[in-house]
């Protein structure tokens, strides 16, 4: 059997449903039913870094917040918006965050994050969505399933 190592699109996605308590993945999904109450978060690692001499990583992760009305054509911003700063707030509140990975062999601990820019509206989508998006660096760990 191969071992399962944990990696950063796990963390960053199993980070921003932890933070932001709504789903995440790697696309928005179809059915707007399934997000339309609470958002949805998209996340995806555009760059970062490794350590040389021990498994610390830190990658920075674009992610983009969702957010949709199903009873309305006016796109809730507000909504997108406070997806993004309840992810700034973590950046501040919770260091040494644990975050259980079910699909790996390891767990992973978020020892820091900070945005490395302010979050900005995503125009010219489909539909009458409201979407914010930010990129964040996370520091983390792998730790082993105990």
């Amino acid at each position: 059997m191969v071992f399962k190592w944990a990696d950063p699109d796990e963390v960053a996605l199993y980070w921003a449903q932890t933070v932001c308590g709504v789903p995440a993945g790697k696309k928005v999904p179809e059915d707007q039913r399934l997000w339309a109450e609470n958002g949805f978060v998209v996340a995806q690692p555009v760059g970062g870094r490794s350590n040389l001499y021990y498994p610390l990583h830190a990658p920075v992760i674009t992610y983009q917040a969702w957010a949709c009305n199903i009873d309305s054509d006016m796109p809730p911003w507000w909504k997108a918006k406070n997806l993004i700063e309840t992810m700034r707030q973590e950046t501040y509140n919770h260091l040494g965050r644990l975050l259980v990975l079910p699909y790996r062999d390891q767990n992973a601990r978020v020892l820091q994050s900070y945005f490395v820019s302010e979050s900005r509206p995503v125009y010219g989508d489909l539909g009458d969505y409201a979407a914010q998006t930010v990129n964040v660096c996370l520091h983390w760990t792998p730790v082993p399933k105990s």
